[in-house]
């Protein structure tokens, strides 16, 4: 069975922006995959359907919790904006029967990192904070940093966001500190 990655985004997603925001990830994602050896399909996967549950209800991300025995951390709870990572995950491989477990791991960990990242986990989470539509200064160096040494561009990245929630004074999930951690002694 061939399934129309696209089609499966109107599905998903209401809003073109949302929709354009995931094509430029994964373009930038396969760009990146090829520069650093990993499987273009996989990383245009993976960067396709990162934001797939980015536009579903707190209580339908609840509803598929439940029904996949996924249990909600305490920072997905209480920043309903890291949700649709792991809930994304669960929809891609049991709704849509994705059954790579490094794309269903990339989907995963986009939004918050984590120590010891695949290099596809990396690409995606960099993608997507790098695509052309980002409107903040650092995407671009992030964007370049990727290209020179994704390790470089994830210990930018990562900081960067850690920085921003710090400034918000946002809570800040367990997995993105040590995400930084483990980059910082690599």
């Amino acid at each position: 069975m061939t399934i129309n990655l696209q089609e499966i985004l109107h599905k998903y997603l209401n809003s073109e922006e949302r929709i354009n925001h995931s094509i430029r990830v994964a373009d930038l994602a396969v760009e990146l995959a090829k520069k650093y050896e990993v499987e273009p399909t996989k990383a245009y996967t993976a960067g396709i359907l990162h934001d797939l549950a980015k536009e579903i209800t707190f209580e339908k991300a609840i509803q598929i919790s439940r029904e996949n025995n996924y249990s909600l951390s305490e920072s997905e709870i209480l920043n309903k904006k890291l949700l649709h990572a792991p809930i994304g995950a669960l929809i891609a491989q049991y709704e849509l029967g994705i059954t790579d477990a490094e794309v269903i791991s990339s989907i995963r960990w986009h939004t918050t990192g984590k120590a010891n990242m695949s290099t596809l986990e990396k690409i995606i989470y960099l993608a997507d904070m790098a695509e052309p539509g980002r409107k903040f200064p650092e995407a671009i160096e992030i964007k370049e940093f990727a290209f020179q040494d994704i390790n470089k561009a994830m210990h930018f990245a990562i900081k960067h966001s850690l920085k921003k929630l710090i400034d918000a004074e946002r809570n800040i999930d367990s997995n993105s500190i040590d995400c930084y951690n483990y980059l910082t002694k690599s």
